[in-house]
């Protein structure tokens, strides 16, 4: 099978994957009721976050995990490198997403992950994640306090992920031979786990095998 089968084939799961999730993602949060009291939220965190890890991922293939292979002398990956590679190459010229590139990737990636939107990260600077059910909306601007604030609507960012992803896969559809060869040489490349990591690995595999448990699939 040539690269671009390959390049291909990869590209199908992802679709079957994250692109999937996503969607559900969309169609959970276009159709939480508004103003409910409820204990459930309405998504708008977890969509942005996920439209991130999506980026990060399509970055991560599209670049050959560049990163990860400088990280071999450094000991650091900047995994926000993909995420501005994904966002500059991919999404649409009018996208506010792709201006504000160095935003999500740096000051929103950290917020979710180590603080899910919580974490402080600028006194004058605001990021406020919206549902907005019409997506050509991407964002507003406002005040408050004096404070800058932008309100980004999650379901837009996902949607021009999404839309992103298919003119991924309409380059590698068209043979662009040197993405395939950047998305084959990230999807082989691997790292080797710390001593303690596969210890801890190989000791809770052994106890579950005791039990006569088997997985139906991997995940």
């Amino acid at each position: 099978m040539n690269d671009q089968n390959e390049a291909k084939k990869l590209l199908g799961e992802l679709e079957g994957t994250i692109i999937a999730d996503l969607r559900t993602c969309i169609k959970l949060a276009s159709e939480f009721p508004t103003g409910a009291k409820t204990p459930l939220g309405g998504l708008n965190f977890t969509l942005c976050l996920l439209s991130l890890v999506a980026c990060e991922v399509f970055g991560y293939y599209i670049m050959g995990a560049q990163s990860h292979k400088k990280a071999a002398q450094c000991n650091k990956v900047d995994t926000g490198t993909y995420i501005m590679a994904f966002l500059q190459g991919f999404f649409r010229p009018d996208s506010y997403f792709k201006k504000l590139h160095k935003v999500l990737a740096d000051y929103l990636r950290n917020t979710l992950v180590h603080g899910f939107g919580f974490s402080k990260v600028s006194p004058s600077r605001r990021l406020v994640l919206c549902i907005g059910r019409d997506e050509s909306v991407q964002l507003k601007a406002g005040k408050n306090d004096g404070e800058k604030v932008l309100f980004l609507n999650s379901i837009s960012l996902a949607c021009q992920t999404i839309e992103a992803f298919y003119s991924l896969k309409q380059k590698v559809e068209a043979g662009d031979t040197g993405l395939c060869a950047s998305i084959l040489e990230a999807d082989g490349y691997t790292h080797p786990l710390s001593k303690g990591v596969c210890n801890q690995f190989d000791k809770v595999y052994q106890e579950v095998q005791g039990e006569g448990w088997v997985a139906a699939s991997p995940t």
